[in-house]
């Protein structure tokens, strides 16, 4: 990728559109040159960020990130651990954010109590795996992210194999015991982790660096 980057990015300056602030490059264009220069699209999307350029489909993220943030999520890997009624709102909207390596990972199936709150639960998907589902969905909704999936049930056993290169991993896991082995070894490999849980109307987000006090409170 680095011999061909400055090439890659005289291509995306002659493709982009200088119709405003920012230059743009659509998502046609991204493929046309992935293709052409046998890379991911991801590779392409980062050329163009490091040029001053910006993907399409990230120009709304660009007032809250800047260049350099959207840059920065693309080279990121982030863990959700559990794809149900939290997971799922949380691994799209990761992928719609451009965060460039996603690890989803559960063990469970989909079962038609599922249908009302579970976004990646659709009626042909009953009984899928729900990181089958999960691959499905972000394929569709950002191509360009490098999705990988573990159909496990996460404990202190495989732990280390599952999390290997998140540098943040989210719990949106449903018992109180997975949860505690997660922050525990989240903990022990140096990996931040957000813990996410809802009930009925309530809610509740808790950023857990390593070393600091967690759900034990």
């Amino acid at each position: 990728m680095h011999s061909a980057k400055p090439a890659i990015q005289e291509q995306l300056r002659n493709l982009a559109s200088n119709n405003g602030d920012p230059v743009t490059v659509g998502a046609a264009e991204v493929e046309q040159l992935a293709s052409a220069h046998a890379l991911g699209r991801r590779e392409v999307e980062l050329a163009a960020l490091d040029a001053g350029i910006a993907p399409r489909r990230y120009v709304r993220n660009l007032g809250t990130v800047g260049m350099d943030g959207q840059a920065r999520l693309l080279r990121s890997c982030v863990a959700v651990v559990g794809l149900g009624g939290l997971g799922g709102y949380v691994v799209e909207g990761l992928a719609r954010m451009g965060v460039g390596r996603l690890l989803v990972i559960d063990g469970d199936d989909f079962e038609e109590t599922n249908l009302n709150r579970q976004l990646l639960s659709l009626r042909g998907n009953m009984e899928m795996g729900k990181v089958e589902a999960a691959l499905e969905r972000v394929g569709q909704v950002n191509d360009s992210v490098e999705i990988v999936g573990h159909t496990a049930r996460l404990g202190a056993e495989n732990l280390d194999t599952l999390l290997a290169g998140a540098q943040v991993v989210v719990d949106c896991l449903d018992r109180l015991h997975s949860r505690l082995v997660l922050q525990a070894g989240a903990r022990r490999l140096g990996i931040p982790m957000v813990h996410g849980s809802i009930a009925g109307f309530l809610g509740q987000v808790i950023p857990i660096l390593p070393g600091a006090p967690g759900l034990e409170l």
